[in-house]
């Protein structure tokens, strides 16, 4: 084997030149060290957030996803002329047994916050403007709506928690 190798180098040693084989191999040591660089980068990003996930795992901890404020408006009953509007500020909050279903818990629920929203939106028009300003059935509301949006995705929330409920 080291023969046939040898046999090899110095095939290619006359078919390259001195300068040419000097080209060469550095630019495969650019190459090698690009990319060492590289996956040094990226697995350092991935392994904070491993390591950060697997912290609140161990303590059993909760993951909390602050959802965008909603607003909507809501007509007052006692002057129909004048709209009132309700504003919610919370966060849907995921328990996992693992770091890697709290992780993905959370970039499913980033990456469907839109249509998180549009779903808690008609769901919070079909109930009645008296009814949203108890804060459990707005609780139940976006609950019920952000999981009907992440169950198709594996992904459920546990439980909202609200900042703010205030009608304006």
């Amino acid at each position: 084997m080291l023969h046939e190798l040898k046999k090899i180098l110095y095939s290619c040693s006359a078919i390259f030149s001195r300068i040419e084989k000097i080209y060469i191999f550095s630019a495969l040591g650019a190459f090698a060290a690009g990319l060492a660089l590289v996956l040094l980068l990226v697995g350092g990003d991935m392994s904070d957030d491993t390591a950060r996930a697997e912290t609140l795992a161990d303590k059993k901890e909760q993951y909390a996803f602050v959802l965008p404020l909603i607003v909507l408006q809501v007509p007052n009953t006692v002057q129909s002329s004048t709209p009132r509007s309700l504003v919610v500020n919370g966060s849907l909050q995921f328990k996992g047994k693992s770091d890697k279903q709290l992780i993905h818990s959370m970039r499913m629920a980033n990456l469907l916050t839109p249509s998180i929203m549009d779903a808690i939106m008609t769901g919070m028009y079909r109930e009645e403007a008296t009814a949203l300003k108890n804060p459990a059935v707005v609780t139940r509301v976006v609950l019920n709506q952000s999981n009907s949006v992440l169950h198709p995705y594996g992904v459920s929330a546990e439980r909202m928690l609200i900042d703010e409920i205030e009608l304006r």
